[in-house]
């Protein structure tokens, strides 16, 4: 039952959420979220997955909507990142920019809505 729970979990939330590929120029920014992070004397192998989510923010132009902004620690340079509290409603944007989970557009972050570049599916 629990596997059952959790796939359609993970299916409303592709749903909901628009996905954008890591292309060319996420991998060149990739190397670029790499060497930031090694000079601000962080280690970036356990941040890889964290550093992906950065240099495709970064390559679309888009600043970064997280609640770990720690994670992206000595990238400052190379992105925006923009800090929001779990669990606080007045912290939550509601359309824009890119969180681990979506990529929306106007430098907010949440799920698809009417204002962002992706759409909500009819």
């Amino acid at each position: 039952m629990e596997t059952l729970t959790r796939a359609q979990r993970v299916a409303d939330i592709e749903a909901r959420f628009s996905t954008v590929p890591f292309d060319r120029e996420a991998a060149r920014r990739y190397g670029t979220m790499v060497a930031l992070t090694l000079k601000a004397n962080r280690d970036p192998r356990p941040r890889r997955m964290a550093l992906m989510i950065a240099a495709t923010a970064a390559a679309l132009g888009l600043p970064l909507c997280t609640r770990n902004p720690g994670d992206f620690t000595g990238l400052e340079s190379g992105l925006e990142v923009i800090s929001i509290r779990p669990g606080s409603r007045t912290a939550r944007p509601a359309d824009g920019v890119m969180s681990p989970w979506s990529v929306l557009g106007r430098h907010r972050c949440g799920p698809k809505g009417s204002q962002g570049p992706w759409r909500r599916s009819r």
